[in-house]
Parts: C-alpha cells; structure tokens; sequence
C-alpha cells in the first residue's frame, strides 16, 4: 500500500517560513515510512527565490517534479503562485529515481538509457508503472521520441507524467525539478516496484471536434511543414483564415489532427510557432502524405472533461490521483482561468487525495481492444493515474 502526504505553500519569497509551512504538513517523524519520494509542482519564481532547493535540502527522500503555470490538490488552494508536494511512502512499494545527463539541442536521446538503467538497477522487480518528467524545450517533437525510446529500453512499462508549463504563453522557460535544482534539458523518472495497480485514464479534443477539411502534407522534415496541399504552409493556413499578414494566430490552442496513414490511431498535436519562412512548427513529426485537420477545444468540451474525470475518482479505490492537463486547455478557458481545476474538485468531493498541474505534453498509456496498454505522448489532454 502506498500512502500519499501533501503540503503546499504560497510563501514565494520568505525562504524559512516556505520550509517550516511544508515541514510543519507532512509532519515526516510521523508519517513517513520506510521509502519515500516526493513529487514537486510549482511556479518558476519559487525555483527563482530558492525556495525548492531549501525545502529539498531539509526532506530525507529524493523530490522530482516540474514548474507549471498553475496548480492545485485536494487541500483546497489553487493558484498560480502556488507550490504543492506530494510525498508517496510505504513500507512494501519500492521508488527509485534517476536523473539523465543533459540531452542539449538538438536533443540527443542516449542518456535517456543510462537513466533508466541506473533507476532499474536499484529495484529486484520489473516496476509496476513509471513516472516520468521531462525538459528540455516542450514546445517541439521531443515528447513523442523520449516517449519511444523509454518504452524501447523498459519493455513497455507503463509510463505516465508530464513537460513542465511555465507561466508564458509561449511556455518559453520550463524546467524539472530534481532534489532542488532546475533543469532545461534533462528528464527525470521515478520508477515504482510492489503490488501497485494503476488506473489510466486520457481524455483528448474529440475527433468529431474537427474540421470536415482535411489536407495533405505535401513537404516536411521531422516536425517541420513547409507545404500543405502542395502550398507554402503559410499560404495555406491563410486560406483557411488562421493565419494574418504571414503570422498564425491562436495556434496554441488549435488542435491539429495528424494521421500518419501508417496503421495507428489518428492523433492530436500543436502548432507551436513558425520559422521566419513561414513553415509551421508542429508537436509531432508529420511525414509528407499525412493527412492534417484542424478542430477546436472550448471552455465547455473542457469543463464537460473535467468533470467525467471527477466522477470517475469518486468511483476509484485507491490511495492517490495525479491529474495534468495541458495548458492550451487553460488558455482555452479565458478569464475563467481556475474553471477546469474547480470542475473537478467539485465533482470529485475530494474523495482521494490528489494533485492536479497544467502540462504541456502528457505522457499516458492508452488501453487497447484486447485490454492491453500502449504507452502514448499526447498533446491537448486530460491525463490522470490513480494507484
């Protein structure tokens, strides 16, 4: 059995009285039992003001995590100035962590195997599930391939976690957090050996969401587009009337549906920027004769989301539930920029303890026809694992 503690502060700048609010929550003579690791969400000013490495410096357990824009828990705050710990302990579940070495840019993917390798050998088992944070810069294809390459090297373990969402719109700065230090290009795992079931669940903008316009990708290196239709990018979006004096508008929060046409499911991505020659810069490679559609994700598809999620933990036994939603659902949301977060605890009642941060790219497993699981990077999303 694994018990979950949680603590949170608003403290951004009094450094002491950050450590003594989450110390004084988790009361750790107490509760803590034979392992332990925490897992982190905050705002970048409290990596900013030291805060973080302060409260890790004084915990007797490894903490990972990630900044985010904002973030909540079933203590009740949500804010976006706001950092929440949540300590998973027991006596019979085993936690190893592993940190990679910088993977740089163009991201290199080999350290990610010396990761997990360092992680596995600390454990006897294969691990029930992994969970998994990732830097570097999230607003590109980085997610799908770190999500390829650990399900490579750990014989599809079931992986769950997030890239961390700052608090830009253009999420400009995220980091991870390990044992108190921040890292852009880095990933971090925590590997979780015993008798755990986890519960997946992944909700993304609805197919039928989309457009009825499909278009061809005509020219594309990697996730780069530089032709659709056989027209400039550019060209093309403004024909669609998404794109003004050469420049995309809104497209943070415009879903993009890929198909591959290689055999898998369609899937949802981002168009997060374009180069200076008008190609558009997309979360997912989209080789030459996939087929793109565009769609939309509105306050009311995500309130609707949030509050299945929220019925569907009250229907749980389990010890802990760990949501994140990307952060174009947020911005999607406007001044109702709380709107998802209190959705869901209002429906949920609070029936397990839990944790809730904005993403921006969720790693989940889907479930398959034959009740088997494939691990997916997803954009768009609404992921949660209870266990």
């Amino acid at each position: 059995m694994v018990s979950a503690l949680l603590a949170n502060t608003v403290e951004v700048d009094e450094i002491e009285l950050a450590r003594r609010d989450i110390l004084r929550q988790l009361n750790i003579s107490k509760n803590l039992r034979k392992n332990a690791v925490g897992i982190m969400h905050c705002n970048n000013e409290f990596i900013k003001s030291g805060v973080v490495g302060a409260i890790c410096d004084r915990l007797p357990f490894p903490v990972v995590g990630i900044n985010t824009l904002l973030n909540s828990s079933s203590l009740g705050l949500m804010d976006h100035m706001l950092l929440t710990v949540c300590v998973l302990t027991s006596d019979k579940v085993n936690f190893a962590v592993s940190l990679s070495d910088p993977m740089g840019k163009p991201p290199d993917l080999r350290p990610l195997s010396k990761m997990y390798v360092e992680a596995e050998n600390l454990l006897s088992r294969r691990p029930a599930f992994m969970l998994l944070y990732c830097g570097n810069h999230c607003m590109s294809s980085l997610g799908e391939r770190v999500m390829a390459s650990l399900d490579e090297f750990s014989d599809q373990v079931p992986i769950f976690g997030s890239m961390p969402a700052d608090f830009t719109t253009e999420l400009k700065d995220p980091r991870i957090i390990y044992n108190g230090v921040a890292y852009k290009d880095r990933a971090a795992i925590v590997l979780v050996e015993g008798r755990v079931t986890p519960v997946f669940s992944v909700q993304n903008v609805p197919l039928w969401k989309g457009i009825q316009q499909r278009a061809i990708v005509t020219e594309s290196e990697g996730n780069l587009i530089s032709q659709v239709n056989g027209l400039p990018a550019a060209e093309f979006m403004e024909s669609l009337g998404l794109c003004w004096y050469g420049q995309i508008t809104g497209h943070i929060s415009l879903p993009v549906f890929l198909d591959r046409n290689d055999g898998n499911p369609p899937v949802v991505r981002t168009i997060f920027g374009q180069t200076p020659e008008g190609a558009l810069l997309l979360t997912g490679d989209a080789p030459v004769n996939s087929t793109m559609g565009f769609g939309s994700l509105d306050e009311t598809e995500v309130l609707r989301a949030a509050a299945m999620l929220g019925q569907s933990m009250r229907e749980l036994y389990s010890n802990i539930f760990y949501v994140y939603s990307c952060a174009s659902r947020n911005f999607s949301l406007g001044l109702n920029y709380l709107g998802e977060m209190e959705r869901f605890d209002s429906v949920a009642e609070r029936k397990l303890p839990y944790i809730f941060s904005y993403s921006s790219g969720e790693f989940c497993p889907v479930t398959n026809p034959d009740g088997s699981l494939s691990n997916r990077y997803h954009n768009m999303s609404i992921a949660s694992i209870a266990f």
